[in-house]
C-alpha cells in the first residue's frame, strides 16, 4: 500500500475522537502539542526520516495514546522494515479503538509480509465489516488472494473496489495481472484499455495490453504497444531489456512470422538508455497475422 493511500485513510478520522472519554480530560496545551508533534512526525516519514517521525508520534503518545497515531507509527515501522514492531502498534491500537479499521488491515499487510495469509485474511475481512465503503480494504484482502494464488477471488475483491473507486488506475492494473494469471486474454485487454483511459501516459498499460495482445496472437498490435510503452520514456532501462528479452524470444519460440516482433527487438537493443524516437517504429506494420 502506499504511502499516500495510508495518509488519505488515516486523515478521514477525526482527530478529536469522541470514541476516547479520556480524551476531554487532557490539558488543552497537551493536546495542541500532542497534535503538533503527530503532524510533525507525519512530515518527518514523508521526508523519509525514520527516526525522527517515530521519536515525534513517541512524544505524542506519551502526552495523549491516541489509536491513529499507533497506527500512523506502525507505517514507519514497516518503512524501516521492523515487523514485528508495527504489529505491536496496531495492537495497541485495536484495544484503543476495536472499531478502527485502518489498524485492522496494516496489520493485515504485516501479516502478509510475514506470509501469515490466514490472519492477513482476518483481519481484511474485519477492516471490511467495519468500513464495508473502503476500497483499499479490498485491495488489501485482494492482496492476500494473490499470494494464495487464489486469483478469481482476488478479482472479486478487486471488482468491489474498482466500483467503490473507480479512479485508479493502479486497482485496474491489479486485476490484469490476476486475469493474465488465469490466462484470460480478453479481460486482460479490457482491462488494460480502462487503464490507457485512466492515465494515458502509462507504460504499464502499454505493456499490459502488449502482452494481451500477443496472446491473442495480434502481432502487429502487440509490436506498437511495446513501442509506445518505450516511446513514454518512464521505462527504466530494465523495463527496456525486459521488454527486449521478450519480443527476442517470441521471435524465436513463437509459430508466426515475428519480422516486426525483431524490428522491436532490434530498437530497444540499441538505443539502450535511450528512448526510441516515435520514427523508429515506422517500419513496423500497420496489420498483422490476428489482427
Amino acid at each position: 500500500m502506499s504511502r499516500i493511500s495510508v495518509t488519505v485513510v488515516l486523515y478521514s478520522f477525526a482527530w478529536l475522537s469522541t470514541l476516547c472519554p479520556l480524551f476531554a480530560q487532557e490539558s488543552p496545551s497537551s493536546l495542541v502539542v500532542a497534535k503538533q508533534l503527530r503532524n510533525a512526525g507525519i512530515a518527518f516519514h514523508d521526508q523519509q526520516e525514520y527516526l525522527k517521525a517515530v521519536s515525534a508520534f513517541s512524544e505524542s503518545l506519551e502526552l495523549f495514546p491516541h489509536a491513529e497515531v499507533y497506527v500512523e507509527r506502525s507505517w514507519v515501522w514497516m518503512d524501516r522494515g521492523k515487523v514485528e514492531e508495527a504489529i505491536a502498534d496496531c495492537n495497541r491500537a485495536i484495544e484503543l479503538d476495536p472499531k478502527l479499521s485502518p489498524a485492522y488491515f496494516w496489520r493485515a499487510d504485516c501479516y502478509t509480509k510475514m506470509k501469515d495469509y490466514s490472519r492477513a485474511l482476518d483481519d481484511c475481512t474485519t477492516a471490511i465489516e467495519f468500513r464495508p465503503k473502503e476500497a483499499l480494504s479490498y485491495m488489501s484482502r485482494a492482496k492476500v488472494h494473490y499470494m494464495l494464488e487464489q486469483w478469481d477471488r482476488a478479482v472479486e475483491d478487486i471488482d468491489l473496489a474498482i466500483k467503490i473507486d473507480s479512479t485508479r488506475p493502479i486497482f485496474v492494473f491489479r486485476r490484469a495481472e490476476c486475469n493474465a494469471m488465469m490466462k484470460q486474454w480478453e479481460a486482460m485487454l479490457a482491462d488494460a484499455e480502462r487503464m490507457i483511459t485512466l492515465d494515458p501516459n502509462s507504460s504499464d498499460a502499454y505493456v499490459l495490453r502488449g502482452e494481451a495482445n500477443l496472446a491473442l496472437e495480434k502481432i502487429g498490435k502487440s509490436c506498437r504497444d511495446f513501442a509506445k510503452a518505450n516511446v513514454l520514456g518512464n521505462l527504466s532501462a530494465t523495463g527496456r531489456n525486459q521488454l527486449a528479452s521478450f519480443c527476442y524470444s517470441y521471435t524465436f519460440e513463437g509459430d508466426h512470422d515475428t519480422k516486426q516482433m525483431m524490428s522491436l527487438y532490434l530498437n530497444l537493443h540499441r538505443i539502450q538508455d535511450k528512448a526510441i524516437e516515435p520514427g523508429a517504429t515506422a517500419g513496423l506494420p500497420s496489420s498483422a497475422t490476428g489482427e
